[in-house]
């Protein structure tokens, strides 16, 4: 197994490092797919089998296992507009933690604010941050809180970003 740590250039050289360790399968939710096209091709070239969470892979081959971004974050978001609209009356100020850089993240964080404004469309987005680590979070809930940006209610695409946050 290896794991790139959330660090797009370091996953490129791990996907190379695969392909020169003769991996018989690969695994991958790439983290961009610019700088890895190429070294998918190989993989492709190879007939190394891979499985990929990516709705934009179908190109290279493999398994694409792929769900509705948005409806995955829909659920939640329409939980927490409920919670918002029970026990903060519908008013809410809110900070969305993502990774909008990939598309299938940014999907499921826009559906988590749809889901939260169903319920609460008093609630206010003040802010929408790189959150998908616990380090990223973290680090953006600090410089928000020493921006004096004020907040009740985080939402967050991954359980990672809330144990940073």
């Amino acid at each position: 197994m290896y794991d790139p740590d959330s660090d797009a250039y370091q996953q490129l050289t791990l996907l190379e490092r695969a392909i020169a360790d003769n991996a018989t399968g690969i695994v991958l939710c790439p983290l961009d797919l610019e700088p890895i096209a190429p070294t998918m091709w190989e993989v492709r070239r190879a007939r190394i089998p891979f499985v990929s969470q990516a709705s934009n892979m179908g190109q290279y081959g493999g398994v694409q296992v792929l769900t509705d971004a948005a409806l995955l974050g829909q659920v939640p978001g329409e939980y927490i507009g409920q919670l918002v609209a029970d026990q903060f009356d519908g008013v809410a100020k809110v900070v969305v933690l993502t990774f909008d850089d990939l598309p299938d993240v940014k999907a499921r964080a826009d559906g988590m604010v749809d889901g939260l404004l169903k319920y609460a469309p008093n609630a206010e987005i003040v802010a929408r941050v790189r959150g998908a680590t616990p380090d990223w979070a973290q680090e953006s809930i600090e410089a928000l809180l020493a921006d004096g940006v004020e907040f009740n209610v985080i939402l967050t695409i991954n359980d990672a970003g809330g144990f940073g946050a």
